[in-house]
């Protein structure tokens, strides 16, 4: 839920001035989060959310709709998550507890 919220919250308030760091956290860093905390796979369809929650922010202040940059991200986010989600599966059956 974090990372909609997160990603929603980039949608909405960019102006195309963000630091490096919060990209690659948006980009790479969350969506593996996102997958390892939830645990299933389920998981992959938080991008496809963030794409819809991000229809009617418009133009935004750029030349092309909102939504297809959120897209892009998506396309990122997708193998993340489906690498965390693989990880956490990995960790519950060969982590001794």
């Amino acid at each position: 839920m974090i990372y909609v919220v997160a990603l929603v919250w980039f949608a909405y308030t960019l102006d195309g001035v963000v630091p490096q760091w919060a990209w690659i956290v948006a980009l790479y860093v969350a969506p593996f989060a996102a997958g390892f905390l939830v645990g299933r796979l389920w998981a992959v369809a938080l991008p496809a959310i963030v794409v819809l929650l991000a229809v009617p922010a418009g133009q935004g202040s750029g030349e092309i709709p909102v939504f297809v940059g959120m897209f892009f991200v998506a396309l990122i986010a997708l193998p993340a998550i489906v690498i965390g989600w693989a990880a956490r599966l990995l960790t519950d059956r060969f982590v001794i507890r």
